[in-house]
């Protein structure tokens, strides 16, 4: 795993992460004070995209993120499951420099919105897409409940309520995010989460 700066002396960080950018190199989680380079870093496929300041928990998640990838990875290349004989899994598709990937709905934890685009995140990466909260409403299943203007959680991936935080909300996932419930969608939220027995 590789933490790389945007802005570092000599070569930034993207173009460095582009020479590590294939399937056999390193987990790169790409660091910024500014918003404006989330694109490019996962164009150079970077498992995450961290801004400054800091935020310690932001930056453990990544970091488990990055070995849980590393882990499936390897149990996925030991394998001997005949995935042919598999059936297909619903998934959304994320165009990428190298034709993009596939990613299986059921391995999405949470969305959020970032501009014109949602990052997707699963328990091993995360994924930038060119989309809008209203696009994803309709591509998603009821599996996943709108918790929040920029936000969707998948169901089955809430683990509990969150201590609520000058008022609002939160759900804990199953990755350790914490993501918060706008107040307008509150009563919603815990009428499903009701019947889960969160």
């Amino acid at each position: 795993m590789v933490i790389l700066d945007v802005e570092m002396p000599g070569r930034d960080g993207l173009s460095v992460a582009d020479a590590f950018a294939r399937d056999d190199g390193p987990d790169i989680i790409i660091l910024s004070a500014f918003d404006r380079y989330a694109a490019a870093a996962f164009q150079v496929e970077a498992i995450d995209y961290l801004l400054k300041p800091l935020q310690p928990e932001r930056l453990r998640q990544a970091i488990e993120r990055a070995r849980r990838r590393r882990a499936e990875r390897a149990a996925f290349v030991a394998s001997t499951t005949d995935a042919a004989n598999a059936n297909p899994r619903p998934t959304i598709h994320v165009p990428g420099r190298h034709g993009g990937r596939d990613v299986a709905l059921a391995d999405i934890i949470w969305i959020e919105a970032a501009r014109d685009y949602v990052v997707i995140h699963t328990a091993t990466r995360s994924h930038l897409l060119r989309a809008t909260m209203t696009e994803m409403r309709r591509r998603l299943p009821d599996s996943f409940l709108r918790v929040h203007r920029s936000s969707f959680v998948a169901l089955g991936e809430v683990r509990r309520w969150g201590v609520p935080l000058k008022g609002i909300y939160g759900l804990v996932l199953s990755d350790g995010s914490e993501v918060p419930v706008g107040p307008s969608y509150v009563q919603e939220t815990r009428a499903a989460l009701r019947s889960l027995d969160v």
